[in-house]
C-alpha cells in the first residue's frame, strides 16, 4: 500500500505542478502584455518644428524676421515630477534689413540662465520665440522659458536695435488691471 500511495501522491504532485506551471506561465504572459501596454513612454516628447516671417518697419527702413525653433536631442533632456521626459529647443533668429543680415544668432535655455536661474533652468525648457512689437529702442520679440506641460514659466523680453545689438531682459507680466481714469468734479472722465 505504501507504493501505491507514494506512487498516488507523486502523480498528484506532478498535475499540481504541471498545472501551476502553465498558470503561471499564462499570468507571466498577462503581465508582460498588460506591462507593455501600460509602459509609460520611455521616449522623450518633442515640441513641433516651427517657423515664422515677420516684416517689420522700423526707423523707415524695411526688417524681415525668422525664427525657427527645432528640438535639439543633443541638448539635456528635462525631466518633471511625473518622470517624463522632454526634448529641449534650439531657437534661431536671423534678422536682414534690405537683403543685410543685421542679426543671425541661436538660442538655448541656457543663454537666459542670468535672466531665469539655474535652479529654475534645471527642469525648464526654451519654449518659444515671437516678435511682438517695436519700440523707440528697437525690434521686441518675446521669448519664454518653462516648465513642460504647465503653466510655469519665465517671460523674456529681447530687443535688438536696427545696428542688430540685442538687449535681454526679464519682462514684466501686469499684475493688476489698469484703473479706469477717475471722475473729476464736473462728472466727466479726462
Amino acid at each position: 500500500m505504501k507504493k501505491g500511495t507514494i506512487g498516488f501522491w507523486t502523480l498528484m504532485l506532478v498535475l499540481i505542478c504541471t498545472g501551476c506551471s502553465s498558470s503561471s506561465k499564462e499570468e507571466k504572459r498577462q503581465l508582460i502584455t498588460m506591462s507593455k501596454e501600460e509602459a509609460p513612454n520611455t521616449k522623450p516628447q518633442s515640441m513641433q518644428a516651427t517657423v515664422s516671417d515677420d516684416n517689420i518697419a522700423l526707423g523707415g527702413k524695411s526688417y524681415h524676421s525668422t525664427v525657427r525653433r527645432e528640438p535639439d536631442p543633443s541638448l539635456t533632456i528635462v525631466s518633471n515630477e511625473e518622470g517624463e521626459r522632454f526634448v529641449d529647443n534650439r531657437i534661431t533668429l536671423h534678422i536682414t534689413c534690405e537683403g543685410r543680415t543685421i542679426l543671425h544668432r541661436q538660442f538655448t535655455k541656457a543663454d537666459f540662465a542670468s535672466i531665469v536661474g539655474e535652479r529654475f533652468l534645471k527642469h525648464a525648457r526654451l519654449e518659444g520665440l515671437v516678435f511682438d512689437k517695436t519700440t523707440p529702442r528697437g525690434m521686441s520679440f518675446a521669448a519664454s522659458v518653462g516648465y513642460p506641460q504647465s503653466d510655469l514659466y519665465v517671460p523674456i523680453r529681447l530687443i535688438v536695435s536696427p545696428s542688430g545689438a540685442m538687449l535681454m531682459e526679464k519682462d514684466e507680466l501686469m499684475d493688476e488691471v489698469p484703473e479706469e481714469p477717475k471722475e473729476e468734479g464736473n462728472g466727466k472722465k479726462e
